[in-house]
């Protein structure tokens, strides 16, 4: 499916903001606060260091741009993975980064717990047998002990979720050489000396975070790195978003600039993310329409670095499944199909931080649904056809409802849903005034009924081995999987 929406920045717009990121890093560089890490850098070539700021010269900054380029010649090197490749259909990831859980209900919120995440680790595998849907667990079971929660996580995600388990919270050293013993019984390709690394930086122009550190004390083989940076629009970055975009542009390519140097075996990316604010309260704000604005330009702002990007981030700021959370997600997934997206990351409510059934079902109809809408016609035959139906309907007396091939055809043309429309106030009545909400929770509740999965015996038991020693360690109860 090809975008129907003409780009929204100009040629010459792109153009200064390349313009605009590459002087930034060349004349105000990077600060860099690790003295060791500044050390390694003062003797590579286009990069140099004044007190704790590096800069980065022009043609240092365009070869870097070239790396990426190569590192994202094939369609499949996409930012969001190159699954859609080939598909008629789209790609929809759900996240696994929820703490709390929404109970639409009583309109709480509160933490996830062990049969909470497990609970929630069905529905999503059960969504995930539908072509392109894609998740692990549904989030982080917060009545585990903390160095404990994101191996729990992992393992509920191996144990109940076909595509298997995964965190991507830090892990306690106590913890950690146990979750690559883990990794290495569940995962048939995993390779703890091999690593790829995504580093998220501070702004203004800092190259500094856990990642980084993390990649700096690694002595395996780097695989690929990607620097991103999410300056917010107005106040730690320019108010414009050709402004704030200039900014991220520049932090990312400053940051990968200098590990390219570091690192050059290894594949090279970047992921300028600027948000919005709040202006109540200057927090990030999610699924207004400034932070769908910059979701947007970032497609054609990366296609011009030479980085295919085709996913569409779905969030919202509200912390329950009310009108706001259904507004903005319509709106994300929308526009997100209207400019050529293929993939769409869905996280349930406030940002990233919510569970909900109710709205993780919700999402997955949201994007079938706006994809079908614009299924394209290529086909003539129905129009030559038409002539045909209906002179044969009025030779006969009869409708075309009532012609077997009518019939027959109405699953090509007709998509109704799992969930009932009522057209009129006298059908909603007779079915006894159902609410939307009730009834998706019901749907999600039977497929969680349905949930069926269940992976390698011996590999479960060694891993839950791993799992109740540690267990032990801590003093902590294990967790049943039933």
């Amino acid at each position: 499916m090809t975008a129907t929406i003409p780009p929204s920045i100009s040629g010459d717009c792109l153009d200064a903001l390349v313009a605009s990121a590459l002087r930034m890093i060349a004349e105000l560089g990077m600060d860099v606060r690790r003295p060791d890490l500044l050390e390694r850098i003062r003797s590579q070539e286009g990069l140099a260091v004044r007190g704790s700021r590096v800069t980065i010269s022009e043609a240092t900054g365009r070869e870097t741009l070239a790396a990426m380029r190569r590192a994202h010649a094939s369609p499949d090197a996409a930012h969001g993975g190159g699954a859609a490749t080939g598909r008629d259909g789209p790609i929809v990831r759900i996240t696994s980064r929820p703490m709390s859980i929404a109970d639409h209900r009583v309109h709480r919120l509160r933490p996830l717990t062990r049969g909470d995440v497990i609970h929630g680790t069905k529905l999503v595998d059960a969504l995930s047998r539908q072509p392109g849907v894609y998740g692990t667990t549904c989030g982080t079971p917060q009545d585990a002990p903390l160095p404990l929660q994101p191996l729990e996580q992992y393992i509920i995600g191996y144990r109940y979720s076909r595509h298997g388990g995964w965190t991507d919270i830090p892990l306690d050293p106590e913890v950690a050489g146990v979750m690559e013993a883990v990794r290495e019984i569940a995962e048939e390709d995993y390779d703890p000396r091999r690593r790829a690394f995504a580093i998220w930086e501070p702004s203004p122009l800092r190259l500094d975070s856990t990642e980084l550190h993390e990649l700096l004390a690694f002595d395996g083989q780097v695989v690929r790195i990607t620097v991103g940076s999410m300056p917010t629009m107005g106040l730690n970055g320019p108010v414009d978003p050709l402004g704030v975009y200039s900014l991220s542009v520049a932090e990312s390519l400053g940051g990968a600039a200098i590990l390219h140097r570091l690192y050059p075996e290894a594949e090279l990316s970047i992921l300028p993310h600027p948000q919005p604010m709040d202006l109540h309260t200057g927090n990030m704000i999610f699924g207004s329409v400034e932070w769908n604005r910059l979701d947007l330009l970032k497609k054609q702002i990366l296609g011009h670095l030479g980085i295919p990007y085709r996913r569409k981030e779905c969030l919202t700021s509200a912390c329950m499944p009310d009108a706001r959370a259904q507004a903005d997600k319509v709106a994300s997934v929308t526009f997100g199909v209207l400019h050529g997206f293929d993939q769409f990351g869905m996280y349930p409510l406030c940002a990233d931080e919510v569970w909900s059934d109710v709205q993780c079902v919700l999402d997955v109809e949201y994007v079938h649904d706006a994809w079908r809408t614009l299924k394209p016609e290529a086909d003539p035959a129905p129009a030559q056809d038409a002539y045909e139906t209906m002179a044969r309907a009025l030779a006969e007396g009869t409708l075309p409802a009532e012609m077997e091939e009518s019939v027959a055809r109405l699953r090509q043309h007709y998509a109704p849903g799992p969930f009932r429309r009522y057209s009129t106030v006298a059908l909603w009545d007779e079915a006894g005034r159902p609410d939307l909400l009730d009834e998706v929770a019901a749907y999600a509740e039977e497929l969680v009924r349905q949930a069926d999965y269940a992976p390698d015996d011996d590999r479960l038991r060694a891993i839950l081995g791993h799992y109740e020693r540690l267990c032990r360690r801590f003093g902590a109860e294990p967790m049943r999987l039933d």
